[in-house]
């Protein structure tokens, strides 16, 4: 996961390595305290492989309950930092967002200097600033 890694890069960087050493002793210590109250004897890795504890904890990007619009803006912002993408396709988006928004996620879009293709159903008004091309049922476009 594209999330993970970046994150692992960060624990190992100047500012964070010996926080991610301290942990990791943590960790082991408390791996030590839990056989010293058992019975077992207990073996596990001494190496702390930071993406499997993000996985164990769960570790996710926060959905901090904003509306559909900012949640989108966000998950562009991710996918534009993460995976370096640069056209984002959206379906019957007016469906969704009013015309407005659109105006606003298009503004968006221009800003992080990727492109967006909007397909939708059915004919409606072109929003200012976009272009729009008509594909009919014979496959022959209309401008």
């Amino acid at each position: 996961m594209k999330l993970y890694e970046e994150l692992h890069k960060l624990s190992s960087n100047e500012v964070l390595y010996m926080k991610t050493l301290e942990l990791t002793k943590l960790i082991q210590e408390y791996l030590l305290d839990l056989e010293q109250e058992t019975n077992y004897i207990l073996e596990f890795n001494n190496e702390v492989e930071m993406n499997a504890l993000f996985k164990a904890v769960d570790l996710k990007c926060e959905d901090s309950g904003e509306d559909f619009f900012e949640r989108l803006v966000k998950y562009i912002k991710v996918l534009v930092d993460l995976l370096s993408v640069k056209l984002v396709v959206f379906i019957n988006a007016r469906c969704f967002l009013n015309d407005e928004r659109i105006r606003r996620l298009c503004e968006e879009i221009k800003y992080m200097e990727i492109k967006g293709l909007f397909i939708e159903n059915s004919e409606k008004t072109c929003v200012e600033g976009m272009e729009r091309y008509i594909i009919d049922k014979d496959k022959c476009e209309i401008y």
